[in-house]
């Protein structure tokens, strides 16, 4: 059992309020395990996501953390690559977990970026007016409300400076109040206009089924959590 696998050491980075929100991405509830310590849930969240992300038949005679952490990877990147593409991502493919993971968390930036560059000056002006004002009450910096002000503007996102601010628009679920999409819809941006129906079908059906509607934001989510860390860590040095 790889208790010590890439998928644990994402999970052990975690601090309770992180574990716990990665138990509503996997659609479990936090109270139920109000009891619990940070390990337990490390394990419960471990199991869930790996069987979310693995194949039903198969998880029958797999054990429950047998699921490797680097093919939930590639399966995400595989789901959110441009176009109806896949990536050249193979689990026993010469890319580390981490490269994967930055893949996956620029992929997002793009989306956020397409849906931004597919609104009208007014829409534009409209999302940067309210979210200036709702940065300002979560209590980021001038500088970077200025930063996000001007990246909503031109509709450039770097993940560089903004993305703490993107973590907290994904997970905030601020991006559904500024235009109207669920998490899915907004992975789904772009690759549905002019496809077949059959096409379209099976995309939703990607998306917004028991799996990737749990998989990709939880998988989003950790990558955030490694990124935090390795930052806080940096402050520290």
């Amino acid at each position: 059992m790889p208790f010590g696998d890439q998928l644990f050491q994402r999970l052990r980075m975690a601090k309770r309020d992180e574990l716990e929100d990665l138990l509503r991405d996997l659609k479990l509830d936090p109270l139920a395990f109000s009891g619990a310590i940070n390990e337990e849930l490390v394990v419960e969240i471990s199991k869930e996501l790996r069987n979310a992300a693995g194949n039903s038949l198969r998880n029958i005679v797999r054990g429950a953390h047998d699921f490797p952490y680097k093919q939930l990877l590639v399966d995400a990147s595989d789901k959110l690559a441009p176009g109806w593409k896949w990536t050249a991502f193979k689990v026993d493919g010469p890319e580390t977990e981490e490269q994967i993971e930055n893949y996956i968390y620029d992929r997002i930036l793009d989306k956020l970026q397409e849906k931004l560059r597919s609104m009208s000056d007014r829409e534009r002006a409209d999302v940067q007016a309210k979210l200036e004002t709702e940065l300002a009450k979560k209590g980021f910096r001038q500088h970077t409300i200025s930063a996000v002000s001007t990246a909503i503007a031109t509709g450039t996102i770097t993940s560089g400076l903004l993305g703490p601010v993107v973590a907290w628009a994904i997970f905030g679920g601020i991006w559904t109040w500024l235009f109207g999409l669920t998490l899915g819809q907004l992975l789904l941006g772009g690759l549905l206009a002019g496809g077949p129906a059959g096409v379209v079908i099976g995309t939703l059906s990607w998306l917004t089924g028991s799996s990737y509607s749990k998989t990709i934001p939880a998988t989003v989510r950790l990558i955030h959590i490694r990124r935090c860390r390795v930052a806080e860590e940096s402050l520290e040095t």
